[in-house]
Protein backbone atom coordinates (compact mmCIF):
# COMPACT_ATOMS: atom_id res chain seq x y z
CA UNK A 1 0.00 0.00 0.00
CA UNK A 2 1.67 3.40 -1.23
CA UNK A 3 1.57 6.49 1.38
CA UNK A 4 1.21 9.92 0.51
CA UNK A 5 3.66 11.99 1.66
CA UNK A 6 3.31 15.41 1.98
CA UNK A 7 2.70 18.11 -0.82
CA UNK A 8 3.69 20.62 0.93
CA UNK A 9 6.77 19.96 2.99
CA UNK A 10 9.23 22.86 2.86
CA UNK A 11 12.45 21.44 4.45
CA UNK A 12 13.92 24.12 7.17
CA UNK A 13 17.41 25.40 5.62
CA UNK A 14 19.55 23.03 8.09
CA UNK A 15 16.50 20.38 8.71
CA UNK A 16 19.26 17.34 7.59
CA UNK A 17 22.45 19.29 10.13
CA UNK A 18 24.23 16.58 12.19
CA UNK A 19 23.34 13.76 10.21
CA UNK A 20 24.98 11.58 8.26
CA UNK A 21 23.46 9.97 5.08
CA UNK A 22 24.73 7.00 3.09
CA UNK A 23 23.29 7.45 -0.62
CA UNK A 24 23.74 4.63 -3.31
CA UNK A 25 23.91 5.68 -6.87
CA UNK A 26 25.10 9.04 -5.61
CA UNK A 27 26.83 9.71 -8.95
CA UNK A 28 24.12 10.62 -11.19
CA UNK A 29 19.78 10.64 -11.78
CA UNK A 30 17.98 10.50 -8.38
CA UNK A 31 20.91 9.41 -6.02
CA UNK A 32 23.04 12.85 -7.35
CA UNK A 33 20.00 15.04 -6.82
CA UNK A 34 19.11 13.50 -3.02
CA UNK A 35 23.00 13.25 -2.36
CA UNK A 36 23.22 17.37 -3.28
CA UNK A 37 19.78 18.02 -1.56
CA UNK A 38 20.97 16.66 1.78
CA UNK A 39 24.22 18.29 1.68
CA UNK A 40 22.69 21.59 0.81
CA UNK A 41 20.13 20.92 4.12
CA UNK A 42 23.31 19.99 6.27
CA UNK A 43 24.19 16.33 5.90
CA UNK A 44 27.54 15.05 5.90
CA UNK A 45 27.01 12.54 2.77
CA UNK A 46 28.84 9.00 2.03
CA UNK A 47 28.59 9.03 -1.77
CA UNK A 48 28.48 5.25 -2.71
CA UNK A 49 28.56 4.09 -6.13
CA UNK A 50 30.35 2.14 -8.99
CA UNK A 51 31.94 5.22 -11.45
CA UNK A 52 34.21 7.15 -9.47
CA UNK A 53 35.06 9.99 -11.71
CA UNK A 54 30.86 10.88 -11.32
CA UNK A 55 31.13 10.12 -7.22
CA UNK A 56 34.15 12.42 -7.41
CA UNK A 57 32.05 15.19 -9.70
CA UNK A 58 29.42 14.99 -7.12
CA UNK A 59 31.68 15.51 -4.57
CA UNK A 60 33.25 18.58 -5.96
CA UNK A 61 29.54 20.26 -6.16
CA UNK A 62 29.16 19.81 -2.32
CA UNK A 63 32.53 21.02 -1.59
CA UNK A 64 32.16 24.01 -3.92
CA UNK A 65 28.47 24.85 -2.75
CA UNK A 66 30.12 25.27 1.11
CA UNK A 67 27.94 22.14 2.56
CA UNK A 68 29.74 19.47 4.67
CA UNK A 69 32.54 17.57 3.30
CA UNK A 70 31.35 14.49 1.92
CA UNK A 71 33.01 10.98 1.45
CA UNK A 72 33.32 8.50 -1.44
CA UNK A 73 33.04 4.30 -1.04
CA UNK A 74 33.04 3.48 -4.46
CA UNK A 75 31.37 -0.13 -4.35
CA UNK A 76 29.61 -2.15 -7.26
CA UNK A 77 26.51 -3.46 -4.99
CA UNK A 78 25.53 -5.84 -7.95
CA UNK A 79 28.67 -8.17 -7.74
CA UNK A 80 29.43 -7.02 -3.87
CA UNK A 81 30.15 -9.89 -0.87
CA UNK A 82 28.62 -9.71 2.57
CA UNK A 83 32.42 -9.09 3.64
CA UNK A 84 32.63 -5.46 1.46
CA UNK A 85 29.12 -4.80 3.36
CA UNK A 86 30.88 -5.36 6.44
CA UNK A 87 34.00 -3.32 5.55
CA UNK A 88 31.51 -0.53 4.45
CA UNK A 89 30.22 -0.93 7.60
CA UNK A 90 33.16 -0.74 9.53
CA UNK A 91 34.38 1.83 7.97
CA UNK A 92 31.05 4.18 8.71
CA UNK A 93 31.67 3.20 12.47
CA UNK A 94 34.97 4.41 12.25
CA UNK A 95 34.94 7.41 10.45
CA UNK A 96 31.29 8.85 10.89
CA UNK A 97 30.30 7.02 14.54
CA UNK A 98 27.14 6.41 13.44
CA UNK A 99 24.73 6.14 10.43
CA UNK A 100 21.33 8.35 10.20
CA UNK A 101 20.14 7.67 6.67
CA UNK A 102 20.42 5.51 4.17
CA UNK A 103 18.77 6.16 0.65
CA UNK A 104 19.54 2.42 -1.33
CA UNK A 105 18.71 4.47 -4.53
CA UNK A 106 21.15 2.56 -7.33
CA UNK A 107 19.13 1.53 -10.29
CA UNK A 108 18.61 2.09 -14.10
CA UNK A 109 14.87 2.83 -14.21
CA UNK A 110 15.59 6.07 -14.37
CA UNK A 111 13.82 8.34 -17.12
CA UNK A 112 15.59 7.84 -21.22
CA UNK A 113 16.84 4.61 -19.91
CA UNK A 114 16.14 1.11 -21.80
CA UNK A 115 15.16 -0.62 -18.80
CA UNK A 116 12.64 1.71 -17.52
CA UNK A 117 10.88 1.51 -21.20
CA UNK A 118 10.61 -2.45 -20.51
CA UNK A 119 9.54 -2.36 -17.20
CA UNK A 120 6.80 0.22 -17.66
CA UNK A 121 5.97 0.58 -21.63
CA UNK A 122 2.93 2.45 -21.49
CA UNK A 123 4.28 5.63 -18.99
CA UNK A 124 5.32 8.73 -20.70
CA UNK A 125 8.47 9.80 -19.48
CA UNK A 126 7.75 13.67 -19.92
CA UNK A 127 4.92 13.03 -17.46
CA UNK A 128 6.98 12.15 -14.41
CA UNK A 129 8.54 14.95 -12.13
CA UNK A 130 12.37 15.62 -12.22
CA UNK A 131 14.75 14.08 -9.76
CA UNK A 132 15.14 17.63 -7.97
CA UNK A 133 11.39 18.07 -7.98
CA UNK A 134 11.03 14.89 -5.32
CA UNK A 135 13.56 16.36 -3.42
CA UNK A 136 11.49 17.38 -0.44
CA UNK A 137 9.57 13.72 0.30
CA UNK A 138 13.14 12.48 0.23
CA UNK A 139 14.45 15.33 2.60
CA UNK A 140 11.12 14.06 4.37
CA UNK A 141 11.58 11.34 4.95
CA UNK A 142 15.20 11.42 6.22
CA UNK A 143 14.89 14.55 8.23
CA UNK A 144 13.37 14.04 11.67
CA UNK A 145 10.08 14.77 10.30
CA UNK A 146 9.21 11.44 9.80
CA UNK A 147 10.54 9.77 12.78
CA UNK A 148 8.51 7.11 13.67
CA UNK A 149 7.42 6.31 10.30
CA UNK A 150 8.77 2.82 8.81
CA UNK A 151 7.01 -0.01 7.17
CA UNK A 152 5.31 1.79 4.72
CA UNK A 153 5.76 2.28 0.41
CA UNK A 154 5.68 5.78 -0.46
CA UNK A 155 5.40 7.74 -3.46
CA UNK A 156 7.59 10.66 -4.77
CA UNK A 157 5.79 11.36 -8.45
Amino acid sequence: MSTELPKTYNPPANCLRDRVILVTGAGSGIGRAAALSCAAHGATLILLGRTVDKLEVVYDEIENAGSPTPAIYPLCLEGASEQDYQTLAESIEKEFGQLHGLLHNASLLGQRTSMCAVAYPAEDPNTLLSPEQIMPAYLYLLGPGSQGISGQSFDAQ
